[in-house]
């Protein structure tokens, strides 16, 4: 407390832009790791200064979701990014499968990131949402969960999570479904078949619903 905080010069011209804040106002601010920053403005342009007057550290919500998605092309992409950052998804893992169509180089991947960040704002989230590198289905045995979830409309409705689950993993795939062989690897695997909606839904729509639905009693 009483240090002085500045801002990217991206982010402080949203703030005198888009916001019109001025000097002396009270603002929040995150740092993506839990601390929530209670501040006065002190400078506004070029580069905003903040002057930190409390410091909140909030704790992460339970469970930890990681969800490995088949990526939908185009701008439907971008919104689930941004929804699902809304939501409280904690990683995403963009996942290619046999019946893939999309496979995000970088650049997309950075686009990725920037949209998570406007999100992250607007909701106010003060943990930050992770993208990782492009994985299919055999690469995440390298990862370790507590409970294991593919959504299928061939699935079963199971219960939410039980309180001793601290990580979950969520494997949603592309709109041409999953093939045989990469069902039976992951019953082999320990996965859960999860069916949350009646309907086969398109990939964006399953991602954000999955989402929505554990974190609902988060």
């Amino acid at each position: 407390m009483g240090q002085t905080v500045t801002l990217d010069s991206v982010q402080s011209k949203h703030v005198w832009r888009v916001l019109r804040l001025e000097v002396g106002q009270t603002v929040e601010l995150v740092d993506g790791s839990g601390q929530l920053a209670l501040g006065v403005i002190q400078k506004i342009k070029p580069i905003m200064a903040v002057l930190v007057e409390q410091v909140t550290v909030i704790s992460p919500v339970s469970p930890h979701v990681t969800l490995a998605c088949a990526i939908p092309k185009g701008g439907r992409a971008d919104d689930m990014v941004s929804q699902l950052c809304q939501l409280g998804l904690d990683e995403l893992i963009p996942l290619n499968t046999t019946r893939s169509v999309v496979e995000p180089r970088q650049t997309k991947l950075d686009r990725y990131q920037r949209i998570m960040a406007e999100a992250s704002k607007q909701c106010g989230r003060s943990h930050r949402m992770v993208v990782s590198p492009v994985m299919s289905l055999q690469d995440l045995v390298t990862r370790e969960f507590d409970e294991k979830r593919i959504g299928l409309p061939t699935g079963e409705a199971v219960d939410l999570p039980q309180a001793s689950v601290k990580t979950l993993l969520i494997v949603i795939g592309p709109e041409g479904g999953f093939t045989d062989e990469e069902e039976a690897w992951a019953a082999e695997q320990g996965y859960i078949r999860w069916q949350f909606g009646p309907h086969i839904l398109r990939i964006e729509t399953a991602a954000v619903a999955s989402v929505a639905i554990i974190r609902s009693k988060s």
